[in-house]
């Protein structure tokens, strides 16, 4: 049976789709939410993975910032493809409500801080909530 070059045409362009929509990896904002009733303040060392939008933010020395986040609202803080281990904003975080201090002085410290999923998971899009 000869195949006409319509088919072979379509059969591979089918082919280079679905190659190219499962080798594509997603991309998920990172956050700092705050729920927690009054504002927050947070001072960060951050990576160059860091980009704000929509809040002031205070450039201490070096790579080290400070904003505050009032109640209800949220600062984006950068974008991760596939997972948040590469796409760190931040080394280490000191965020401060009227309450408490929370304390992440590594990588590992800032990523256990992001919420999960039941299973232990990271949910996404990628938020850390201050309740």
């Amino acid at each position: 049976m000869k195949r006409s070059p319509l088919n072979t045409f379509l059969s591979l362009s089918a082919i280079l789709v679905l190659l190219l929509v499962q080798s594509c990896d997603p991309t998920y904002s990172i956050r700092i939410e705050n729920k927690s009733g009054s504002k927050i303040t947070v001072n960060a060392t951050t990576t160059n993975k860091f980009q704000a939008y929509g809040h002031e933010i205070i450039e201490l020395e070096g790579n080290k910032v400070r904003f505050e986040i009032p109640s209800g609202e949220y600062l984006e803080c950068g974008m991760a493809i596939a997972g948040l281990d590469n796409d760190l904003p931040f080394t280490n975080l000191k965020i401060q409500t009227l309450n408490k201090t929370i304390l992440a002085e590594n990588p590992e410290k800032v990523i256990s801080l992001f919420e999960k999923e039941p299973d232990g998971d990271l949910k996404t899009p990628y938020s850390l909530v201050i309740k």
